[in-house]
């Protein structure tokens, strides 16, 4: 292999791998970065695609909100729902108008037996005509005694 080819394959090599004579190595990550939940997760577009609906963790120790946008000006300021004392887990359309949301809420801290769960899971309903919501009142944990 010629000389100049070697220096090609290695230059490619280089700019591959990032790797270049004399660059520093960029930090690494805080572990706190790496435990964090995801800031924005659920993103939902109503079925006419003239809302967006998502939650959002504002800060980091923070529980996530529902957020919910103008596909038409995504800078206005969005219509925001949180749960209380609850965790908003998940968020889906139902239609334009109705979106179903579910959370969890921490009721004991162990587990006191076997098939019991630390959480109580609630679902509820957003009516953005009238921005109220109704709240199931139905456990919907997977064991029950």
């Amino acid at each position: 292999m010629t000389s100049l080819k070697r220096k090609i394959i290695a230059l490619f090599w280089a700019l591959a791998t990032g790797t270049v004579l004399g660059a520093e190595a960029p930090a690494p990550y805080p572990l706190e970065q790496w435990a964090m939940r995801d800031v924005i997760s659920s993103v939902s577009l109503s079925p006419n695609g003239e809302q967006l609906a998502l939650l959002k963790i504002p800060t980091r120790d923070g529980d996530p909100h529902v957020e919910i946008y103008d596909t038409a000006d995504l800078s206005k300021k969005p219509l925001r729902m949180n749960a209380g004392r609850m965790e908003l887990r998940s968020i889906s359309w139902l239609n334009d108008e109705k979106l179903l949301f579910g959370a969890r809420d921490a009721v004991r801290d162990t587990v006191e037996e076997r098939e019991r769960d630390t959480y109580r899971y609630r679902s509820g309903l957003l009516d953005l005509k009238g921005e109220e919501f109704e709240s199931f009142n139905q456990n919907f944990g997977l064991a029950q005694r």
